[in-house]
C-alpha cells in the first residue's frame, strides 16, 4: 500500500467514526500533543483532551442522523511525513431545530510513528 493510500484509508476510518458519532474511533490517530485550529470558540485547541471535548460538544448538537463527509481530499506523503487537505462537509439538524449546511475547508498532517519491538 503506498503512503497516499495508507493516509487515504486513515481519512475515510475518521470520516465513517464521525458519521457514527464515534468519538474515540474519531480521535484514534490523534497524538497527545495534537494542535487543532477552529472556526468557532478559542480558534485553537492544545492537546488531545481540549479537542475530544469540541468534537463531544460538536456531535452533542445533531440529536438525530446527520451527513458529514470529506470531500475532494488531497493528499501529499513521503514515508514519514503527510498532508491532506480537503472540504469537509456536514448537514443535518441541530438541537434547536436550525438546519446546517456547511462546508469549510480542513488541513491534516500526518507524522508516520515508529514502534519498536
Amino acid at each position: 500500500m503506498s503512503s497516499q493510500e495508507e493516509i487515504e484509508k486513515l481519512v475515510r476510518q475518521q470520516e465513517r467514526a464521525v458519521q457514527l458519532k464515534d468519538i474515540d474511533g474519531a480521535m484514534a490517530q490523534y497524538r497527545e500533543d495534537v494542535v487543532s485550529f477552529d472556526v468557532v470558540n478559542t480558534l485553537d485547541k492544545v492537546g488531545v483532551l481540549a479537542c475530544r471535548e469540541r468534537l463531544a460538544s460538536w456531535l452533542s448538537q445533531f440529536p438525530a442522523e446527520f451527513s458529514y463527509s470529506v470531500e475532494q481530499p488531497t493528499i501529499v506523503a513521503s514515508e514519514y511525513i503527510a498532508f491532506c487537505y480537503s472540504f469537509n462537509h456536514v448537514k443535518g439538524v441541530l438541537a434547536g431545530g436550525d438546519e446546517i449546511d456547511m462546508r469549510w475547508r480542513s488541513l491534516f498532517v500526518f507524522k508516520k510513528c515508529m514502534i519498536n519491538g
